[in-house]
């Protein structure tokens, strides 16, 4: 009798474990349902100019010219370049690897519910994470911030394996886990050290030292070639300070109360409405409801308190870049929520259930719309925006965006043949930097204030010019200009005289003929 292929006797084995395993069938089907989901919405350009750096990345890292910004992600870079082997739109590629890191922080987060609570637990939290807006869209456009989710998860199930398990294994996951996830994302380690210092904790000395040996010999694997590549620890140290002063250090309420810092308050306060509202009012409901409430340990209030609480109050009253950011405590504040107003709902299963999937069905029509506007939305802009520059002679146009906003880079990039100059203005609206050198001074009198004497010196593109040392630019043959983004435009100073170009579902672009 002829023999039974190997391939085949393995995949007779895969399917006898799953059939056995009706967990594992349902977190694969999570998977599954968490990729397909997706593909209904991919994005056909850029999310925003983050995206951009990033997709300049595979192609090239250079920190110095924002590819991508500091302070690198080198792993998510690597990861990315590997997608970017099989699938040649660098765009495209980042975003299957957002789409493969969310199947991977779903699985991750069905698990770490299962060694909290129980498996339908681990389960419906999945759900939840899943459907979940801000989760849903991030995991459809190329950004690392899945890559954040699952970083912050690859923490918080090794500190949890050195109280269940303290061991060696466990000390050398710890380390693992820290430097895995600061490869992916390195504000990790300022964001969870609290987490991994809990870890620490539940181990003896011995592991302790075993796990900080383990986290910082992986560490130099992507740290060594992260500050080569920048041309040194001090060029590095440098680009990370200042991206820090640019960002950083304007949002910080450690500088006083700011309208920078009420913005970066009301950004927080927006993403914890649409990532966290609907199990949050749930739990509020069950708090303020029911008197059948969950216990939690010692131990239990302590985890969920430092994987949690730090990254929020870093968000609060330091810095909140993008609502992306969230993902960091997204997964285990959606698992917790959960957990802590389902068995209050209803003391069977089916009850809980039915709670959750009523959850679901309210988080995934908010994410239709999320995704609509951000997704769909988003590439029918771009779409009016290409065609609008088509119908300008691409040698004499000069097209002026705001600096720091995600137009300027994507423009970019969509737009090579155009000539794209960003205009750099303080947290109050007024103009800091325009253009570079002299064609700034020669456009700031010709489109916001005639009298500017010509030999005046306006910031030369300030915050660009600190971070990626911008040569001089020279359009001698600029016969049009054409300015984007009504805050901008609101500096013109006859910007009533101007030609209007009205953008579909946006705001109009204007212009003008110009002396060349």
């Amino acid at each position: 009798m002829a023999s039974v292929p190997a391939r085949v006797t393995r995949r007779q084995g895969a399917a006898n474990w799953l059939a056995a395993s009706p967990w594992a069938l349902k977190v694969t089907a999570l998977v599954v349902f968490t990729v397909v989901t997706r593909l209904p919405f991919l994005p056909r350009y850029p999310f925003n100019g983050d995206t951009v750096n990033y997709m300049l990345a595979l192609q090239h890292f250079d920190l110095a010219n924002a590819q991508p910004h500091p302070p690198g992600n080198p792993l998510y870079v690597l990861l990315g370049k590997g997608v970017h082997v099989v699938v040649s739109d660098p765009n495209v590629a980042l975003v299957w690897l957002s789409i493969g890191l969310a199947a991977v922080a779903v699985a991750l987060t069905a698990w770490l519910g299962r060694l909290l609570w129980d498996e339908a637990t681990g389960l419906w939290g999945s759900l939840l994470l899943a459907v979940n807006p801000l989760f849903w869209l991030y995991s459809a456009v190329g950004l690392p911030y899945t890559a954040e989710a699952v970083a912050g998860l690859l923490v918080g199930l090794a500190t949890l394996a050195c109280w269940r398990w303290p061991g060696r294994r466990s000390a050398v996951a710890l380390g693992a886990a820290a430097a895995v996830a600061a490869g992916l994302r390195p504000t990790i380690l300022v964001l969870l050290w609290p987490l991994l210092l809990l870890g620490l904790i539940g181990l003896s000395w011995r592991d302790r030292l075993r796990a900080l040996g383990v986290g910082f010999a992986l560490s130099l694997l992507w740290a060594v070639p992260l500050v080569w590549l920048s041309g040194g620890l001090l060029r590095y140290w440098s680009l990370l300070h200042g991206i820090t002063e640019s960002f950083a250090v304007r949002t910080t309420i450690l500088n006083g109360p700011s309208r920078a810092w009420l913005n970066n308050l009301g950004q927080l306060g927006a993403a914890l409405l649409v990532g966290l509202g609907v199990p949050a009012v749930a739990f509020g409901y069950v708090w303020l409801r029911v008197r059948r409430r969950l216990a939690l340990s010692r131990f239990l209030r302590w985890y969920l308190a430092l994987w949690i609480v730090p990254p929020l109050s870093f968000f609060a009253l330091v810095h909140f870049g993008q609502w992306g950011y969230l993902l960091l405590v997204l997964p285990v504040a959606s698992l917790a929520l959960y957990a802590l107003t389902a068995p209050a709902l209803g003391t069977t299963r089916r009850a809980q259930g039915a709670a959750a999937g009523l959850m679901a069905s309210v988080l995934a029509v908010v994410a239709f719309f999320l995704l609509r506007v951000g997704i769909w939305e988003h590439d029918r802009y771009w779409d009016a925006m290409l065609a609008a520059l088509q119908q300008f002679p691409a040698d004499q146009t000069v097209v002026l965006t705001p600096d720091g906003k995600a137009p300027l880079r994507v423009l970019n990039w969509l737009a090579p043949q155009e000539l794209v100059l960003g205009v750099v203005q303080n947290d109050d609206g007024q103009i800091e930097g325009f253009g570079s050198g002299a064609v700034g001074r020669q456009l700031y009198r010709l489109v916001i204030d005639p009298s500017l004497p010509a030999q005046a010196r306006l910031v030369p593109y300030a915050t660009a010019l600190r971070q990626r040392q911008l040569p001089q630019i020279f359009c001698p043959r600029v016969s049009l200009i054409v300015v984007h983004d009504p805050a901008l435009q609101a500096w013109v100073r006859d910007a009533p005289a101007w030609n209007t170009l009205q953008l579909p579902g946006s705001e109009p672009l204007i212009w003008r003929s110009v002396p060349s």
